[in-house]
């Protein structure tokens, strides 16, 4: 899990979100910005999930992947995750696996 210090407030998402350069995969668009460390926010629409329990699991579990790929890669960078509505189709295990991949190659080709 993301340490909160590792986490955005109100005024760096407001800025990230603005400011960022967008990249955009099936299931995920991805707002990056400039900062000296590792800064990450997670965005989980109802229109993705309906239920607050689904969507806040599926919220913890970028987090997760997303501790991974900082402790792997040492991204050094703001980020902003949005899910797109189209996860809502796939099972479960699916959802966690398609993050997983778009994440890596979407952070990549940054």
């Amino acid at each position: 899990m993301l340490a909160a210090s590792n986490r955005l407030d109100r005024t760096a998402f407001t800025h990230c979100f603005k400011a960022g350069k967008r990249v955009s995969g099936a299931h995920l668009q991805i707002i990056t910005g400039h900062s000296p460390t590792f800064k990450a926010a997670v965005v989980v629409s109802k229109k993705v999930l309906k239920k607050a329990h689904d969507r806040n699991r599926l919220r913890r579990q970028i987090y997760a992947i997303l501790y991974n790929f900082w402790l792997v890669e040492r991204y050094q960078k703001t980020i902003i995750v949005l899910v797109k509505p189209s996860l809502a189709s796939l099972s479960a295990r699916a959802r966690v696996l398609a993050v997983r991949v778009e994440l890596g190659v979407l952070l990549n080709q940054r």
